[in-house]
Parts: C-alpha cells; structure tokens; sequence
C-alpha cells in the first residue's frame, strides 16, 4: 500500500473520533437543563432553548459549508486555468467535482428535510 493510501485510511478513524468527540458531549448535555452564561444576541437566537439554538447552528452550517464548497471551485477553477500539466488538470476538474457534490449533498439535504417536515428543521424537542 502507498503512503497516500494509507493516509487515506488513516483520515477515517481520525474523522470517526473527532465526531465522537462533538456528538457524545451533545448527548450527554441533551438531557439536562440549558441555562446559558451570558445572553446572546437576538440576532441568533430569540431566546433560552437549545431547539433554537440547533436550528441556527444547522442553518449557519449550510451556509457556511456553501460558501466554502464555492472557495474550493473558485480555487480548483484557478489550479485548472494556470496548470498546463494533464495531470494537473484532472486533479482540478476532480476537486471541482468533489466541491459539486458536496454541495448538491448539503442542499439536497436541507430540502428534503424541509419537504418531508419543515417541524424537523426547527429542532422543538424541548418545547
């Protein structure tokens, strides 16, 4: 096995714990009381309820995830332009390929929630 396979493979225990790492302390705090540290602004959230609070990290992540997924078009769009290796080229047009689907992914995602049940993307299991 080469070494970027094996890089490869490494990245997927790695991703594998750090989501760990993010869900498990989430489950673990699901269950008790929210009671913030300091109030935040109303511009992200109206009130105290953690349901809120995930529908705007939710709908700040589509965000966030299209706006970089379009960085790595614009930059796979400038290594595609300025390489005149084939080789070069093959790996902008796969980068390029790569940020399209996970964009069609998180989009896909975010209407099929808000088709099947709009109530799923406003996250109001403590209500």
């Amino acid at each position: 096995m080469n070494t970027a396979k094996r890089r490869k493979l490494l990245y997927i225990p790695l991703a594998v714990i750090i989501m760990g790492l993010l869900v498990i302390p989430t489950l673990i705090v699901w269950g008790a009381d929210f009671v913030p540290l300091t109030d935040l602004p109303d511009k992200f959230i109206t009130n105290n309820d953690p349901g809120t609070f995930f529908n705007s990290f939710f709908r700040y992540g589509v965000i966030i995830a299209g706006f970089l997924a379009v960085i790595m078009i614009v930059i796979a769009g400038f290594e595609y332009m300025t390489t005149d290796a084939v080789s070069g080229k093959s790996d902008a047009k796969d980068r390029i390929v790569s940020a399209l689907s996970g964009l069609f992914l998180i989009l896909l995602s975010f209407i099929l929630l808000s088709i099947i049940n709009p109530d799923i993307l406003s996250f109001s299991l403590f209500k």
